[in-house]
């Protein structure tokens, strides 16, 4: 089963956008997708593809906006 979620322009995250379940792409390829605040956190999955986002307003090791929690991995 595929599920195709559209979101663009700029999200605002207040807390982390938690991503735990495996073999998904998040792509924000049209239109531009930007996430300001807080990012994505990674919580034990695989196979996750990352592409075409923005992140902004990352500080200190989260800087990049990306979490990878232990027992994640080909990320």
């Amino acid at each position: 089963m595929e599920m195709w979620d559209r979101i663009f322009g700029t999200i605002h995250l207040n807390s982390y956008l938690s991503v735990s379940s495996s073999y998904k792409t998040i792509d924000g390829c049209h239109p531009r997708v930007k996430f300001t605040g807080l990012g994505l956190r990674l919580n034990e999955c695989e196979h996750v593809i990352i592409c075409n986002l923005e992140f902004e307003g990352g500080r200190g090791h989260d800087v990049d906006g990306i979490q990878i929690k232990p027992n994640s991995r080909h990320i």
